[in-house]
């Protein structure tokens, strides 16, 4: 949902876990921080809402990124991985 979000040029606040801090670029497309620290996920959504129209260009870059045609390759590979490794 992060990278959707910023095709749509929406900067995205996230905890480093489950890939985000791939996903979101630090300072270019929002803002990630550790699991817990609240003051600095509270300071990130500060920011985002305060430089949103200095990151929305960034984030619509994102569009290039995320497209159907690479979702579709990327499940496939997934799929893929899944299938060889499955017992029958």
């Amino acid at each position: 949902m992060a990278l959707e979000a910023n095709a749509c040029g929406t900067p995205v606040v996230a905890v480093n876990a489950g890939g985000l801090a791939d996903t979101v670029r630090h300072g270019e497309t929002g803002y990630h921080y550790p699991p817990g620290d609240i003051e600095a996920f509270r300071e990130g959504i500060r920011r985002a809402l305060a430089d949103r129209e200095s990151l929305r260009e960034s984030c619509l870059a994102i569009r290039e990124e995320v497209s159907v045609e690479r979702a579709v390759d990327d499940l496939e590979s997934v799929y893929a991985t899944v299938l060889d490794g499955a017992i029958y």
